[in-house]
């Protein structure tokens, strides 16, 4: 079997990894910020120290993880990928299916740039590197809302009627997240529970509803700017105030999506996006960041208690990216709030628990809390190394 090239582009981060079956072999990590661009590669399991780059070179990544690929002898030839899988968030019932690349992804993939403007740009600019540099290579577009095409209609509509011809409903996303979650669990519980709840809190934070293995809702609507707020997208309004705050901002419709997903979050409420900036300015007494860190846990404990309403109930609370598998302080405020759903918090497991798969509520605790790092990776590997024809909807 041949190596398979993962590539997850973000606004502000490529990653890229390599996998034979389902062994990782290296993973590199380009990051940039206001203040400097760095890279950091993982060769099978050890990681390096954060090396500073170049803006071009940073422009250029692919082309540098495939020379880093050939130099740490992952590959000895382009022609060993055989396969490329490329994460994908857009809105639309096309992109509730994984797709091979082709003109007419493309075409689709560009239509609705202005929907998306924060995802979108980033995986057009992979894709033309990709079918540039391995232009033999098979290209697979991995669905990030293939997973929730379960979610019951009844979760799913909007209430205006045109909604139902323009195809605008709820899509939901971070579904490979929750996939990979949902593949994990039965190892880690020795079996998979019936109600799940996972809350993906990272940089994009949302909260799903898994019933027996499938999802029943997600707290993310058409776009991934709804919902909870996040770094720098405004979560979910009132559309009323939203058409009035565009209105007397003089904001037309063209640049609102981009507005809604850069404005708002941490970065409309501070001024910084990072919420590792942000625990810091708490810490240090300002009041802005304590309203903040208010607004977010409430938006999360409210999602959870939806996510529970949406299934009758909940036997295992998940929490997971990396807010959720690195700052145990946070996960116990996170947790503290929905204590009412019956989860009681084990401090010692959880505040020695860093970046691992734990259980962290005690042994008599109603509702099972679990840290379950994300693997979206992972999935992506095997939707791609499977056959492309077959890998219609994640289940």
């Amino acid at each position: 079997m041949g190596i398979t090239l993962v590539i997850n582009p973000g606004s502000s981060s490529k990653k890229y990894a390599f996998y034979k079956e389902e062994e990782q072999l290296l993973v590199v990590r380009y990051e940039k910020s206001a203040a400097e661009f760095h890279s950091v590669v993982t060769v099978k399991g050890t990681q390096n120290l954060p090396v500073a780059i170049t803006p071009e070179l940073y422009r250029d990544a692919l082309s540098d993880v495939l020379r880093i690929a050939q130099t740490e002898q992952i590959i000895t030839a382009i022609s060993d990928i055989t396969n490329i899988a490329v994460r994908v968030v857009a809105p639309g019932t096309y992109f509730q299916q994984h797709r091979i690349i082709d003109e007419a992804f493309v075409s689709a993939l560009t239509a609705v740039v202005a929907t998306v403007p924060l995802h979108i740009p980033p995986v057009l600019e992979e894709i033309k590197a990709a079918q540039m540099l391995l232009p033999d290579t098979v290209l697979l577009g991995v669905s990030d809302s293939a997973f929730h095409a379960t979610i019951p209609t009844a979760m799913a509509t909007y209430s205006l009627p045109a909604t139902v011809d323009l195809g605008i409903r709820r899509y939901g996303y971070h579904g490979l997240s929750v996939h990979s979650i949902k593949d994990a669990l039965p190892e880690m519980l020795d079996s998979l529970p019936s109600r799940v709840v996972v809350a993906h809190i990272g940089s994009g934070v949302s909260v799903s509803a898994l019933e027996d293995g499938v999802s029943v809702y997600n707290s993310m609507g058409y776009t991934p700017a709804s919902g909870i707020l996040m770094s720098s997208r405004a979560g979910d309004m009132d559309p009323g105030a939203l058409i009035e705050v565009l209105r007397k901002t003089n904001t037309n419709l063209d640049d609102a999506h981009q507005y809604v997903q850069t404005s708002g979050g941490f970065a409309g409420l501070l001024g910084v996006s990072d919420l590792r900036v942000v625990l810091e300015k708490e810490q240090s007494g300002d009041p802005a960041a304590t309203t903040a860190m208010e607004m977010f846990l409430f938006a999360i404990q409210s999602q959870i208690a939806t996510a529970t309403t949406a299934m009758g109930g909940i036997d295992v609370l998940v929490l997971s990216a990396t807010a959720m598998e690195r700052n145990s302080v946070l996960r116990a405020r996170v947790l503290k709030g929905v204590q009412f759903l019956g989860v009681v918090v084990d401090n010692v497991t959880n505040n020695t628990l860093h970046e691992q798969t734990g259980i962290i509520s005690t042994p008599g605790s109603r509702v099972t809390a679990v840290v379950v790092p994300t693997d979206e990776m992972g999935i992506m590997a095997r939707l791609a190394a499977d056959n492309p024809a077959q890998t219609r909807l994640a289940v």
